[in-house]
C-alpha cells in the first residue's frame, strides 16, 4: 500500500473555531439553493450545423433542396442564450474535453493528442460540483483516460475505475472512448460490467424503433436519474454530464432519422466537392436524431417542475469539416472545424430568445459554469467567468484562442477570434505545406463566414492584422505556449499511478457553519484524496475512517465532525490523512516461450491451456489435418525464440479472442494452413493484440496462408520491430457480416518494422483502420491491389494510399489530418511516414 501523511486538528478544549454566521433580517439563517445542471455534449458537431445562425447550414440551401431539421434546439435557443461564436480550444476530441473540464488551454495541461489521461494535479469542474454537494452523474464517453477501450477484459478495457480519475464523477455509464452506436455499443455500467443493447423494431413504436441506438439509451438513462432525484433526492442538487457520440463518424443514422438524400443537399460555399454529400446526408441524419434525444430530456426537466431549477447547455467538442476548403474531419482553423454550437438556459436568469456573437471558448465553460452555480472557481484557470454574458449583463469582451499541434509540423497552427471596430476577425498563423513556411491568415467572419478571402497582406486592414498579431503572441507567452514552431508542446502520460503523490503545501483548518456543524477543512491545489479518521485519544491503531473521502481541488474541503465538543471537552479527536507516495502499478502477468521448434499430433490447438515455459508444446501443433479444437482465449503470451506452427485443416472458427495479448519478440510464428489467422472471432467482441517486436511472422503464400482477418473490438497487429510477410496473399481488415468494431494495423511510435502483403482489402462498413505513429520507421508494402468499400482502387500506388488517408482509413496517430503528402511519403510500393 502507498505510504500516508497525516494532516491532524484536534477537536478539543484548546481548539479555535472561526464563525461565519450568514442571517436574514429577520435573524434566521439563509438557506441557499444551487441550480442544478444538465451539460450535454456532442462529438464533432460543427457549429453552423443548426436552423438558426449566422451562415448556418440552411442559409445558403438552393431553392427545393432538403434542410437540416433540428427543431428541439432552434426551440431550446428561442427559450434560452445562442451564442453564434463558440469556438473549441483545440477542435479534437481529448484536448477540448480536458479544456472543458479545467478551464484551461491544451498546451497548459499537455492534453494536446487523443487517449492521454488527466494529469492528477489538475483541478476539474466535476471534482468542484462533487464538493460542493452536488450529486455527479457521467454518461457517455470520457476520452480522458488514456488508452483504454472496449468492454473486454477484467475490469473491462474501457471502464473508468472508481478513484481520482473520475474526477468527482458519483456515478458513471459510459466507456473511456469507442464509436459504435448499435449493437456493438461499448457501453459500461458503473461497476464496469457491459450494458445490454435491446433489440430494435422496425415496424414498432419509435421508442422501439430506436431501442438500439446508443444515445437514445443514454437519454433513457438520464431520464430515469432525473425520475430518482425527484423521488429520492429533490433537495440535493445534480450535475449531470451527457456525452453523445454521434454525429461523430461512423456516418450511420438510424431509421426514421435516415431519410436525407445526398442529391437533395446544398454543399457549403467552401466545397466544391459533390462526393462528400453521402456523408453530409448521414451525418444530418445523425443530428437530426441527436435533436430528438435531447428534446425528450427538455420534456422530462419540464414534467418534473425542474425547468425553473436547472441550467441546460447544449455544446460540441469540435465540428466536421465535412469537404469545405478539400478538407475532411477536425483539427483545423477553419470555421467548420473550430467553431462549435453553444446553447444555453436558465429560466429566469437567461434571457429567451438572447443571441451574441461575443467570442466564447471552451475553457470559458468550466469557469462559466461554476459562477452561474456560486461556486468558488479553482486558482490558475485560464478561461474567462462568462456567466453576465448568458445572463445579457454588460460584458467586456475578450477574445478567444485556439491551438493544434501535431508531429507533422505543417499540421500545427495557433488562432484567434477578436472583434476590432465592430468587425469580427479570426487571425491564423500555421505552415504553407507548399513552402514549409509560417502562412498568416485573416478573415472578415461578418462579410465572409465561409472564408474564402484572405486579407492579411491588404493594406486596408493593416491595423486590425497588427493588433490580432499582438494579441497572439500576447497570449502565447500568458500562458507559457513557448514551444511551437521550436519543439513540441510537452504531452500528458497514458496512464497515471492510481495513489497520487501528497503535494507539499496542504492547509487545514477548523470552522462552525451557520447550520451548527462543525467541519474541519483541508486546502490543496493538487488532486489527491483526503479521507477524516477518529479516534478517542490519539494512540496507534485507534484511528477509524468517517465520512467520505475527498480530493483537492484549489479549494477548501469540507468534513462534517460527526462528534463535536460539548462545553470545550473532546469526545474525539479528529484528523485528515492524505494519500502519499504512488505505488508501483502490478505489471501484467505473462507465460514465455523460450526457444524449442513446437510439434505434435493432436487434433486440438491450445488444447492444454495456456502455453507456459514448462509446457511449450501447448501453444501450436503442427497439425496435418483436422480442425483447431479450441481457442486461444484471454491469456498473454511472449513467444522469445523458436518457431511455432499452426497447420490445421480447418480454422474457420478458430480465433485469438477475447482478452489476448501474443507478443513476438524473436523467432519464427508460421501459420501453414489453408486458412487465416483469425484476431477476433466473427460477431463477439474481442481484444486481441499480436504485436511484433521482433522475429518473423510468416503467412505467405509460400508458407500455405491465405491471409489475415481482424476482427472484434480493438484488434491490433502492432509492429514495433520484425518482420509481417503476408506476400502473395492479403491483409484483410474486418472480414465479417456482423461484426462492426474497429480493427488496427499499427505501427508504434518509434518503431521499424516491415510489413508486406499483395493485397490490402478494407472491408464495406467496417471499421478497419492503418494507424502510423510518431517518429516510426516502419513500411507497408501492397505488392498488387487495394480495395476500400468493395472497389479496388485506382490510379498510382501513392494515389492508391492518399485515398485511404481521405476516406478515414489510413491515420497519423489515429487522426487523418492536414494533407497526406505532408505526413507520408510512397517509394515504388511502399509507404512511409516522411521523414
Amino acid at each position: 500500500m502507498a505510504s500516508r501523511r497525516d494532516f491532524i486538528k484536534y477537536l478539543g478544549a484548546s481548539s479555535s473555531f472561526a464563525l461565519i454566521r450568514t442571517a436574514r433580517a429577520d435573524g434566521e439563517p439563509v438557506v441557499e439553493t444551487r441550480p442544478n445542471v444538465l451539460f450535454v455534449l456532442a462529438d464533432q458537431w460543427r457549429g453552423s450545423a443548426l436552423e438558426m445562425g449566422p451562415a448556418n447550414d440552411n442559409s445558403y440551401a438552393e431553392t427545393g433542396k432538403q434542410l437540416l431539421k433540428t427543431p428541439r434546439l432552434k426551440a431550446f435557443g428561442d427559450e434560452g442564450v445562442r451564442l453564434d461564436h463558440a469556438y473549441a480550444t483545440k477542435p479534437v476530441c481529448t484536448p477540448n474535453r480536458s479544456a472543458i473540464i479545467t478551464g484551461k488551454y491544451p498546451h497548459e495541461t499537455g492534453m494536446f493528442d487523443n487517449d492521454l489521461m488527466l494529469p492528477p494535479d489538475i483541478p476539474c469542474m466535476t471534482d468542484v460540483f462533487k464538493d460542493a454537494g452536488y450529486r455527479t452523474y457521467y454518461v457517455g464517453k470520457w476520452h480522458m483516460d488514456g488508452t483504454g477501450k472496449g468492454t473486454t477484459g477484467t475490469p473491462a478495457a474501457g471502464f473508468v475505475p472508481k478513484n481520482w480519475r473520475r474526477r468527482g464523477i458519483d456515478r458513471f455509464d459510459g466507456m473511456n472512448r469507442g464509436h459504435s452506436y448499435f449493437e456493438n455499443s461499448f457501453m459500461l455500467d458503473d461497476e464496469g460490467t457491459v450494458m445490454p443493447v435491446p433489440a430494435a423494431n422496425p415496424s414498432g413504436t419509435l421508442d422501439e424503433q430506436l431501442a438500439d441506438f446508443e444515445p437514445h439509451r443514454q437519454a433513457d438513462l438520464v431520464l430515469d436519474y432525473l425520475d430518482d432525484h425527484s423521488l429520492n433526492h429533490s433537495g440535493e442538487p445534480f450535475f449531470i454530464w451527457l456525452n453523445f457520440g454521434p454525429p461523430h463518424d461512423p456516418f450511420t443514422p438510424p431509421p426514421p432519422f435516415d431519410t436525407y438524400v445526398p442529391a437533395q443537399l446544398t454543399p457549403r460555399p467552401n466545397n466544391d466537392n459533390a462526393s462528400n454529400m453521402t456523408a453530409l446526408s448521414n451525418y444530418y441524419g445523425l443530428c437530426e436524431a441527436l435533436d430528438h434525444e435531447f428534446g425528450r430530456m427538455l420534456d422530462k426537466i419540464a414534467a418534473l417542475g425542474l425547468a425553473q431549477d436547472t441550467i441546460v447547455v447544449f455544446t460540441s467538442d469540435h465540428g466536421e469539416m465535412m469537404g469545405s476548403h478539400d478538407l475532411v474531419r477536425k483539427g483545423f482553423p477553419e470555421d467548420e472545424s473550430w467553431r462549435v454550437p453553444f446553447l444555453a438556459r436558465w429560466n429566469g436568469e437567461t434571457t429567451a430568445g438572447g443571441t451574441s456573437d461575443v467570442p466564447f471558448s471552451s475553457a470559458d465553460i468550466m469557469p462559466t459554469l461554476l459562477s452561474m452555480c456560486g461556486l468558488e472557481i479553482p486558482d490558475g484557470v485560464t478561461g474567462s467567468d462568462k456567466s453576465a454574458l448568458l445572463r445579457g449583463q454588460a460584458f467586456a469582451e475578450t477574445p478567444v484562442f485556439g491551438e493544434n499541434e501535431t508531429n507533422s509540423t505543417v499540421s500545427n497552427w495557433r488562432g484567434l477570434v477578436k472583434r476590432i471596430g465592430g468587425t469580427m476577425f479570426k487571425h491564423v498563423v500555421k505552415v504553407d505545406p507548399s513552402t514549409s513556411l509560417p502562412q498568416n491568415l485573416l478573415f472578415d467572419l461578418d462579410a465572409d463566414p465561409f472564408e474564402l478571402a484572405n486579407l492579411f497582406d491588404d493594406p486596408a486592414h493593416a491595423a486590425a492584422r497588427d493588433e490580432l498579431v499582438a494579441g497572439l503572441a500576447a497570449w502565447r507567452a500568458s500562458t507559457g505556449d513557448t514551444y511551437w514552431p521550436a519543439a513540441a508542446t510537452p504531452r500528458a502520460a497514458t496512464s497515471y499511478a492510481n495513489e497520487v503523490p501528497t503535494p507539499e503545501k496542504i492547509e487545514s483548518r477548523m470552522v462552525k457553519k451557520p447550520d451548527g456543524k462543525h467541519y474541519l477543512q483541508v486546502k490543496s491545489i493538487s488532486r489527491v484524496y483526503f479521507t477524516l479518521e477518529e479516534s478517542p485519544d490519539m494512540s496507534e491503531g485507534s484511528w477509524q475512517g468517517v465520512g467520505a473521502a475527498k480530493h483537492g481541488n484549489g479549494n477548501w474541503l469540507n468534513f462534517e465532525i460527526p462528534q463535536p465538543p460539548i462545553f470545550g471537552i473532546p469526545r474525539m479527536f479528529y484528523r485528515v490523512r492524505a494519500e502519499g507516495t504512488a505505488n508501483v502499478t502490478p505489471g501484467e502477468s505473462t507465460d514465455f516461450i523460450d526457444g524449442g521448434n513446437v510439434a505434435g499430433t493432436t487434433s486440438a490447438d491450445w488444447s492444454n491451456g495456456a502455453p507456459t515455459a514448462a509446457n511449450p508444446g501447448t501453444i501450436g501443433l503442427d497439425i496435418t489435418g483436422g480442425s483447431m479444437g479450441g481457442d486461444l482465449v484471454d491469456v498473454v503470451i511472449t513467444q522469445l525464440a523458436g518457431t511455432i506452427v499452426i497447420n490445421s485443416g480447418v480454422a474457420a472458427d478458430r480465433t485469438f479472442r477475447g482478452s489476448t495479448h501474443y507478443t513476438l519478440v524473436g523467432g519464427v510464428f508460421r501459420r501453414t494452413t489453408a486458412h487465416v489467422l483469425r484476431l477476433g472471432n466473427n460477431t463477439a467482441a474481442s481484444d486481441v493484440v499480436f504485436h511484433i517486436v521482433g522475429g518473423l511472422l510468416d503467412l505467405s503464400a509460400a508458407a500455405g496462408s491465405t491471409g489475415v482477418v481482424f476482427m472484434g473490438t480493438d484488434s491490433v497487429l502492432r509492429v514495433s520491430g520484425g518482420t509481417v510477410d503476408v506476400s502473395g496473399s492479403q491483409i484483410s481488415l474486418h472480414v465479417t457480416s456482423s461484426h462492426t468494431n474497429s480493427a488496427f494495423l499499427e505501427f508504434t511510435e518509434g518503431g521499424e518494422g516491415t510489413v508486406t502483403c499483395a493485397t490490402l482489402i478494407f472491408q464495406p462498413g467496417k471499421l478497419g483502420y492503418i494507424n502510423f505513429e510518431s517518429d516510426t520507421t516502419g513500411t507497408l508494402t501492397v505488392t498488387s491491389d487495394i480495395s476500400n468499400d468493395g472497389a479496388v482502387l485506382t490510379g498510382t500506388r501513392a494515389q492508391q494510399f492518399e485515398a485511404l488517408w481521405t476516406a478515414g482509413r489510413l491515420r497519423f496517430n489515429d487522426d487523418n489530418l492536414g494533407n497526406f503528402a505532408d505526413v507520408f511519403e510512397v517509394t515504388g510500393d511502399t509507404l512511409r511516414l516522411k521523414s
